[in-house]
């Protein structure tokens, strides 16, 4: 048994390995679970992958295609972030908002995921959206990390 203490806004990763062996005799295929533990205001979201692959030595960690630049908005203006990491097998993607987890069906932003590419946007920029962004890439050999500052200037504030 494993008693594990996680805070809102912590995202915690699990890897078991089981050897499929034992689960069908006629297989020896490698059988990896990886268990994402995402904490939201005290809510526990569990997601759950499973990976066949022939042999651990095949799998890639993440990593970043390019990295995303600070950004500075007028309050009102949309934003798109955006995240392309490669790796073997593809990587699960997530957003964090200064280090706390947005949710997939968050109202304020939406996110949309598709292979190893994450997309953030905000239809309308507020000063509440100032803040440091972060996108996450995970699978079974490693994890990586983009962030970027978005800066959102009030209506009447003149650049400099």
């Amino acid at each position: 048994m494993l008693i594990l203490h996680v805070k809102p806004g912590q995202f915690l990763t699990l890897s078991v390995h089981l050897c499929a062996y034992y689960l069908a005799c006629f297989n020896k295929w490698h059988c990896t679970f990886i268990v994402h533990i995402i904490c939201i205001d005290m809510n526990i979201k569990f997601m759950i992958q499973c990976i066949f692959l022939a042999a651990h030595r095949d799998a890639e960690a993440p990593r970043f295609l390019d990295r995303m630049q600070n950004l500075q908005v007028r309050e009102g203006d949309p934003v798109v972030l955006s995240a392309s990491a490669s790796g073997v097998p593809t990587p699960m993607m997530s957003w964090q908002k200064d280090g706390r987890m947005i949710p997939a069906n968050d109202q304020n932003y939406k996110i949309d995921t598709e292979g190893g590419t994450s997309t953030l946007q905000i239809q309308s920029a507020t000063p509440k959206d100032d803040a440091w962004f972060q996108c996450s890439a995970v699978n079974i050999a490693g994890q990586a990390v983009n962030r970027a500052r978005l800066i959102v200037q009030g209506k009447y504030c003149l650049f400099p």
